[in-house]
């Protein structure tokens, strides 16, 4: 990006946000170290609570209600397992945690692999050494929102038979 200089014309040639250096601002810092401390603390919430050996509901020990969706029609939501899905994860159950919902065992695991990435981009200022690990993280992040979604519709069409 060209600027204009202070008193004259000339043009100052100043550094891209997300320059091939990969160096981050103070506030992009502050945000990476914040992103990671938030999925630290889900997943050391979701290793604390007890699944709910119902497959949903494990949310409810935090305080939260149901789910509306499935209180007022039957049918579980995307969502519907998605605290009880983490909570087998982080206990090592990981077929339950799948029965629990599938999405959610990929976003914890998912979960597990980035918060200390995060970190340590946030701390030292820079990006990860090797570039394709972000790929390879939103990558998951979209294949495990398919498969939330894809199993949802699978909930709606048993509903109408």
């Amino acid at each position: 990006m060209l600027v204009a200089g202070p008193m004259n014309n000339t043009a100052t040639q100043l550094p891209h946000p997300h320059h091939p250096s990969g160096l981050y601002s103070r506030g992009e810092r502050i945000g990476l170290i914040c992103l990671g401390v938030a999925l630290f603390a889900l997943l050391f919430l979701a290793a604390m609570l007890k699944p709910n050996p119902s497959g949903l509901g494990t949310h409810t020990q935090l305080g939260l209600p149901g789910c509306t969706m499935f209180t007022f029609t039957g049918i579980r939501c995307p969502g519907c397992g998605m605290t009880t899905s983490w909570a087998h994860t982080m206990n090592g159950d990981f077929a339950s945690g799948i029965r629990a919902n599938v999405g959610g065992v990929l976003l914890c695991l998912l979960s597990v692999a980035v918060f200390p990435s995060l970190l340590w981009m946030g701390i030292r200022g820079r990006s990860l050494p090797f570039r394709w690990f972000a790929q390879v993280a939103i990558t998951v992040l979209l294949i495990a929102m398919s498969i939330s979604i894809v199993e949802w519709l699978i909930r709606l069409v048993r509903c109408q038979f």
